[in-house]
């Protein structure tokens, strides 16, 4: 049986086309039997047999085989690993995938093919050709309304022309024509640890629309590319908007940048942070020193630094100017939209006076948890590792040479700190209501690039709280800390019971909040 949606055509009456193509696309709906049950209450009616037999005859070709499955060229059913193996997948048509809790931190900077996947659509595959011509559009007409004449610009190689209403810039003008920059930052979906709300604060009695996130939509790299300012300060010849994103002139009314994917995907971020010299948005071409991979973006994606991940908009074919912020679900819907604590049923709410997510909160996870071989809280292990010096790199310089080996023997310091903790093979059975020394790992992040200052962490159901020790990543820029920290904690805790399975092991609830 096919389903069918009566669409408004151009002559205002309706158009009966089928959704299957839709849903092949949107595979989300075939999760639960909701969509179905909801349409059953809009039925209004069958097909005769013979048209029938005619639309499935259409489907076939529609929606079988591997040249029509718009999911058959995804990079793990391609030759070579892209995607890590141990990602926990939510769903593959299209992609969700998120790094578990215990390699978290694991690396400061994620491998990438570690980095955790979020896709709302078939991954775009470009041809060779496709990737030699590959380039963006710039729309600026938005300065032209309420404007006389053309403005004057310098073009990618410098010289002045007058100011069209788009411009293209190809891949290989950014790579030669403009600074390179590097920004370490972190970025996190916009659903993450939805699992975690629904169980604590829902009490599992409720659900929450979405993809069940644990903790592990999130990742950090060091991107290069071009920050966006240069790239339209080169093409307007630095007239109307200026440095720190306000209006120079009074009428411009730019207050947004509108950024479209090669898969359609729309979104868009205020232009005070777009056109900000401090705000550090990216056209990126590069990941931890190599080229983006297609989950991650191929050729060129966007990096809003301190943004939900859903602004860093991937395979990037289009930036506008606009006075309005983008349509569309991923601006305007309710899933990235900041909703009243209080609100629990989104038909009570108008979602046209909600403003959509932009900045990221504050957020921290716990990836580790063991007992401490020494119980006693005064003696917890008081040295740190060397300091870290990741920091935002503003120009094409080359990368800080401390990065990749601060690394390896931070994380070699780390896993000595490991192998001397836990409990002492002589140590008696615990029993609930024990006090013990626990040793909690994990990371925390603050959008805006707000640096996360303390991490405070109990093992007692916050009757006491201990500071953690920051390890890495806190040596960023004032306003500008776009990466996470790492932290370690011993925290006294209280043995609460038994852990399932009847084998007599122990727990405790450790809770962290920055």
């Amino acid at each position: 049986t096919h389903r069918f949606l009566f669409l408004p055509s151009p002559s205002r009456s309706p158009s009966l086309q089928a959704i299957e193509p839709f849903w092949n696309i949107y595979r989300q709906h075939y999760s639960s039997d909701l969509p179905m049950r909801m349409m059953e209450q809009m039925m209004i009616g069958r097909l005769d047999e013979s048209d029938q037999y005619l639309i499935e005859s259409a489907m076939e070709v529609e929606t079988d085989g591997s040249d029509h499955d718009p999911y058959s060229h995804e990079p793990y059913r391609s030759a070579g690993r892209s995607r890590h193996p141990a990602l926990l997948v939510h769903n593959d048509q299209p992609m969700n995938a998120e790094v578990p809790a215990e390699l978290l931190t694991r690396h400061y900077l994620t491998p990438n093919d570690l980095f955790y996947v979020r896709n709302h659509h078939p991954v775009p595959q470009l041809e060779e050709d496709d990737l030699r011509d590959y380039a963006v559009t710039f729309d600026l007409s938005a300065l032209r309304k309420g404007k006389k004449g053309k403005s004057r610009r310098d073009g990618p190689d410098g010289s002045s022309s007058s100011l069209d209403d788009t411009v293209d810039i190809t891949l290989d003008d950014l790579r030669t024509k403009f600074p390179r920059t590097v920004v370490t930052a972190t970025l996190q979906c916009s659903g993450n640890r939805r699992a975690d709300y629904d169980r604590e604060v829902q009490g599992g009695t409720k659900r929450t629309t979405g993809t069940q996130w644990g903790q592990g939509a999130v990742s950090t790299a060091r991107w290069g590319g071009v920050r966006l300012v240069d790239v339209v300060r080169r093409i307007r010849g630095k007239d109307g908007v200026d440095d720190d994103g306000g209006d120079d002139d009074g009428d411009d009314g730019i207050d947004h940048v509108i950024f479209e994917s090669l898969d359609g995907m729309i979104s868009s971020i205020p232009v005070h942070k777009a056109l900000s010299p401090y705000g550090d948005v990216l056209l990126a071409y590069e990941m931890n020193g190599k080229p983006l991979s297609r989950d991650h973006g191929h050729p060129l994606r966007l990096v809003v630094p301190g943004y939900t991940a859903v602004r860093s908009v991937k395979w990037l074919s289009r930036v506008e100017l606009s006075t309005d912020e983008a349509e569309g679900p991923w601006q305007r819907g309710l899933n990235y939209k900041v909703l009243p604590p209080g609100v629990t049923d989104a038909n009570d709410v108008d979602l046209e006076k909600m403003p959509s997510v932009m900045e990221a909160s504050v957020y921290s996870g716990i990836t580790r948890v063991e007992r401490v071989r020494d119980a006693s809280p005064l003696n917890r292990d008081k040295k740190k590792t060397k300091e870290d010096r990741t920091e935002v790199i503003e120009s094409g310089e080359k990368n800080n040479p401390s990065t990749a080996e601060a690394e390896a023997m931070e994380e070699a310091a780390e896993a000595g700190e490991e192998e001397k903790s836990g409990a002492s093979p002589s140590s008696p059975p615990l029993r609930p209501g024990d006090r013990v020394v626990v040793r909690a790992r994990g990371w925390a992040w603050a959008g805006g690039g707000r640096n996360v200052v303390r991490i405070d962490v109990t093992g007692d159901g916050g009757r006491t709280w201990t500071s953690a020790d920051v390890k890495r990543g806190a040596g960023q820029r004032p306003g500008r800390a776009w990466a996470w920290v790492f932290w370690t904690a011993d925290v006294p805790a209280v043995v609460v019971g038994e852990e399932g399975g009847g084998d007599g092991r122990r727990t405790v609830e450790v809770a962290s909040k920055a």
